[in-house]
Formats: C-alpha cells, sequence, structure tokens
C-alpha cells in the first residue's frame, strides 16, 4: 500500500479558496491539483492518511498526488503526495 504525505489542505478560510471554489465548480480537479503542487517542496517525509473524514471524495489522482475534496468539514481541498 502506498504512503502519503500532506501537501496543502485548503478551507474556506484561505485567501485562495474562491479562486480555488471557482475551479471545483467548473469541474477544473486538475487545475486545483496543479495550483496545490506549487507546496510540494520534497521536503516533508511525515506520513499521513489521504483522508480527512467520512465524506471524502478523491477530485484528482495520478502517480504522484491524490487531491481530497470534503464537504463535510466546510469544504476542505487537500492535496496528498506519494512518498518515495
Amino acid at each position: 500500500m502506498d504512503k502519503f504525505t500532506m501537501i496543502r489542505m485548503v478551507d474556506s478560510g484561505d485567501e485562495d479558496y474562491p479562486l480555488i471554489w471557482k475551479w471545483y465548480e467548473n469541474g477544473n480537479y486538475d487545475k486545483i491539483a496543479n495550483y496545490l503542487e506549487e507546496w510540494d517542496y520534497g521536503e516533508s517525509h511525515e506520513e499521513s492518511d489521504p483522508k480527512l473524514g467520512l465524506y471524502d471524495r478523491t477530485l484528482f489522482k495520478d502517480d504522484t498526488y491524490e487531491l481530497i475534496y470534503n464537504i463535510s468539514l466546510g469544504g476542505v481541498f487537500a492535496l496528498f503526495a506519494k512518498l518515495q
């Protein structure tokens, strides 16, 4: 089983949330993932499950990243990266 680390979590209190929400409403999940990848400095090795809560939904997944959205936490987006 793959191991992941969280790159960034964005909720409604973050200043870039409106931009991310716009992409979400338009179904541009890859744009959200690409935007959040900017915070991947390759330095984090703290393991965390690509899961936030009961109502998680995977919006985007490739060989490196997994983008999770959870509406039950007020609309939280979280990008996880696979640990090498």
